[in-house]
């Protein structure tokens, strides 16, 4: 439910912004919402990217010599870390923040052609 608020509002402060350009006539406006829009899209794919390399298990190495290092993870093999956090992990992925990329990619576009 918090998902599908978070969602209307966007997309409500969206077409309020889209609106307004378009009335307005405004193009500086339109080219720095043009501009913001597509380095957030940006930031949300490298940040989107980076979680679900995250979940496939890219970091498990890097996290269990770290666990190693500072003696966390006493008399434990790197198998066994690995077995133990895929049992413990969720692995439902986060693909709202790709939809959310790809809706201000699509707004950045759109202010960018008027």
């Amino acid at each position: 439910m918090k998902f599908l608020l978070k969602a209307a509002l966007y997309v409500t402060l969206s077409a309020a912004a889209v609106i307004l350009t378009v009335f307005l006539e405004q193009k500086e406006l339109a080219y720095k919402i043009s501009d913001g829009l597509f380095l957030s899209s940006v930031i949300l794919f490298l940040f989107g990217g980076l979680s679900l390399a995250a979940r496939h298990g890219t970091f498990d190495g890097l996290s269990f010599g770290f666990k190693k290092l500072f003696n966390r993870a006493k008399n434990q093999t790197y198998f066994d870390y690995v077995k133990e956090k895929e049992n413990s992990s969720k692995k439902n992925p986060d693909f709202f923040i790709f939809i959310f990329a790809a809706v201000n990619l699509t707004g950045a576009i759109l202010f960018a052609s008027i």
